[in-house]
């Protein structure tokens, strides 16, 4: 088993592929896909956290002003 002859490919989840050059292509193609799907949840989860950063910084603004609706929450 050559080095050459078998290629580890991994991205950025952990997965791996393990393949030789007949596989070496179907590889390439899955791991475009994984990276789309990647950039895909990274651009999804960058959108949530400013959601709900803003979301939560609402909530802290609503509770100095003593807003009613919010003030049942603490105990």
């Amino acid at each position: 088993m050559k080095s050459s002859e078998h290629s580890i490919y991994t991205n950025h989840v952990g997965i791996v592929f393990y393949g030789n050059q007949s596989t070496r292509n179907t590889n390439h193609v899955k791991y475009r896909i994984m990276k789309k799907i990647v950039a895909v949840g990274v651009v999804t989860g960058v959108v949530m956290y400013t959601f709900f950063r803003s979301l939560s910084k609402r909530v802290s603004e609503k509770l100095e002003t003593g807003s009613p609706e919010v003030q049942p929450l603490i105990h």
